[in-house]
């Protein structure tokens, strides 16, 4: 079960931005496998954090939406950024 869909990163961040983060082949879309995999890490983030405590999957609370669309859009932004004096920075496109 997943916590977060792409359509939520859409509502959040809006398609343009989402292009940005995601299209490295320059097509002008949002490459759907970077948004899969990034909402992958996300969940399983969240789940290796609360397989302690809770029996998996959580229920998608709001509050587990926060966390997981915080920690997708985090590693889309992670993977567009290089590190410079240790800060990330953005790339442009």
């Amino acid at each position: 079960m997943a916590y977060l869909e792409l359509q939520d990163l859409l509502d959040e961040l809006g398609e343009d931005v989402l292009v940005q983060l995601t299209d490295n082949d320059g097509t002008g879309n949002v490459d759907e496998a970077r948004v899969a995999k990034a909402i992958e890490y996300a969940q399983g983030v969240v789940d290796a954090y609360a397989r302690a405590r809770y029996s998996l999957p959580v229920p998608a609370t709001a509050m587990v939406k926060a966390i997981n669309l915080d920690l997708a859009v985090f590693h889309l932004v992670k993977s567009r950024s290089t590190m410079k004096e240790g800060v990330f920075e953005i790339r442009k496109i």
